[in-house]
């Protein structure tokens, strides 16, 4: 439809298209004309076809949501998923349905949890190996492994496995939202 090919729409939609560009605002220029161009293109072929104009936006959603699911995918698709993705999203997904209420936080909480325990059992067993404090670890019945090496690469073994997991929630967690992302533009555009 070329570049500025969704000026061939008019008021509503065009107001559309303004408000999903001030939403793709962190997208590089060209991204963000692609995506306005595929939305426009939408909008057009609705036209084409006769549908009126407010029935084809009211389907689309609101701007916001719309530019939300495009600009998460396009984030977690250029540079992985960040701790600081996750406020903004976490409104947006909760109203798109309830798993996105129950697993979102639910692996945002295990994620953050299972760093915590990677990062605390290493520093236990360092501090015990240096007399610090005296906290039994790796109990079995009622003997425990004294502090010393053996300790140390345990706790350093188990840290790397809480990390694993941490990893393991993240990656779960960004598939779910881009799958959860490209739903919702799909249904939206009708595809």
């Amino acid at each position: 439809m070329g570049r500025y090919g969704f000026l061939l729409l008019r008021g509503d939609g065009i107001g559309m298209l303004c408000d999903m560009s001030r939403g793709l605002s962190g997208i590089p220029e060209k991204d963000r004309q692609e995506i306005l161009e595929e939305v426009a293109g939408h909008l057009h072929s609705a036209e084409q076809k006769g549908e009126p104009v407010e029935k084809t936006l009211a389907g689309l959603g609101s701007a916001e949501k719309l530019a939300h699911a495009y600009a998460f995918g396009y984030g977690t698709a250029a540079r992985g998923l960040r701790l600081a993705d996750l406020p903004g999203s976490l409104a947006f997904y909760a109203t798109i349905g309830l798993s996105g209420m129950i697993l979102v936080p639910t692996l945002v909480i295990l994620a953050v949890t299972f760093v915590a325990v990677a990062i605390f059992i290493p520093c236990v067993a360092v501090g015990n190996y240096i007399g610090f404090v005296t906290i039994p670890m790796f109990t079995f019945g009622s003997a425990s492994i004294s502090p010393g090496p053996l300790q140390l690469l345990l706790s350093i073994f188990v840290g790397v496995l809480f990390l694993w997991l941490a990893a393991l929630c993240r990656d779960g967690l960004r598939r779910y939202l881009s799958a959860v992302s490209a739903r919702y533009r799909a249904r939206r555009l009708g595809r």
